[in-house]
């Protein structure tokens, strides 16, 4: 690592990110003010991530203060009375279902955030955006993203598929399971089809949203570049065209708002229509587990029984 990447501040990432069409979305806190979390929206995908910028020991600053979206967060102990068991089920179910990216999947649940066994953070503000979420995020360092940001969609669209890959095999494997089973269990196949179509809606909502955000961004983009042409009085107009250039410039920039205005409704609805969709993934993969652990016993027992009966 050399001494450029320890010298970082947030304006200086921020500057980075912004000249590579990456949004800080929203920063997480130590007590210390040590930034450990970015969640950053990257514009020419539709995609959000998380990086870890602990190392780099930047700390929010009076002139950081710009940022609105500042949530705070502190290391827990190593005692169990610090977090619930469930949460631990939770992760380490994800992380059995995607070994792939054991190193690379930050877990929110309820208001903590795990990066591995060892590593959890509890949110302190109850107003954080994820509150209502378990969801996962592909996760990496800031030297990743200096090294990716040219072709971030490359990693996180396999992320996206793998996940949800991994929610249709598990969909299967289930109703084959509970379809060989000598009880009838019609009510729990119902459920586990209900949520199962859910995931499905939200997915395409989700490719849906993302794909008209690109469009939007791109539409945007054009247009920024057509004002600034004819912002460009380096050459020598006549009256008529100047004229004829202010006013196409002022059209174009009252447009433009309405487009701003766009953007920002999009990329809220990508964010929670993102986290929804996660949520759900998170749900199905633990409790589809549960049940057939469950289920096995249950089984065997019905099985017993009508031998005796």
């Amino acid at each position: 690592m050399n001494n450029f990447y320890l010298k970082m501040s947030l304006r200086k990432v921020n500057l980075f990110l912004k000249e590579n069409n990456i949004q800080i979305i929203d920063l997480w806190v130590e007590q210390s003010q040590r930034i450990r979390y970015l969640r950053v929206f990257h514009n020419l995908s539709g995609i959000l991530l998380f990086i870890n910028i602990y190392f780099y020991d930047i700390k929010i600053e009076s002139s950081d203060l710009y940022f609105q979206n500042i949530y705070y967060i502190h290391r827990v102990g190593d005692f169990k009375e610090d977090y619930s068991e469930e949460m631990i089920l939770f992760f380490n179910n994800i992380k059995n279902h995607l070994p792939q990216y054991n190193n690379s999947i930050l877990f929110h649940y309820s208001n903590y955030f795990i990066e591995s066994h060892d590593k959890i953070y509890k949110i302190i503000n109850d107003n954080n955006p994820l509150s209502s979420f378990h969801t996962i995020y592909f996760f990496q360092d800031l030297e990743w993203l200096y090294d990716n940001y040219k072709n971030i969609e490359n990693t996180i669209f396999p992320f996206h598929n793998d996940i949800y890959s991994t929610i249709q095999s598990s969909y299967h494997d289930f109703i084959e399971y509970i379809q060989s089973l000598s009880i009838n269990y019609t009510s729990i196949i119902n459920n586990i089809n209900s949520l199962y179509n859910k995931i499905i809606s939200f997915y395409k909502s989700f490719l849906k949203i993302r794909n008209l955000w690109v469009k939007v961004h791109i539409y945007y983009s054009q247009q920024v570049i057509k004002i600034k042409r004819l912002e460009d009085y380096s050459d020598v107009y006549s009256v008529n065209e100047t004229n004829r250039k202010i006013k196409e410039k002022n059209e174009m920039k009252l447009k433009m708002k309405k487009v701003l205005e766009l953007k920002k409704r999009v990329k809220d609805n990508i964010i929670i229509i993102r986290e929804q969709y996660f949520h759900y993934n998170v749900i199905f993969l633990y409790y589809t587990k549960e049940l057939k652990k469950n289920l096995i016993g249950l089984d065997s027992i019905m099985i017993k029984l009508n031998k005796e009966v």
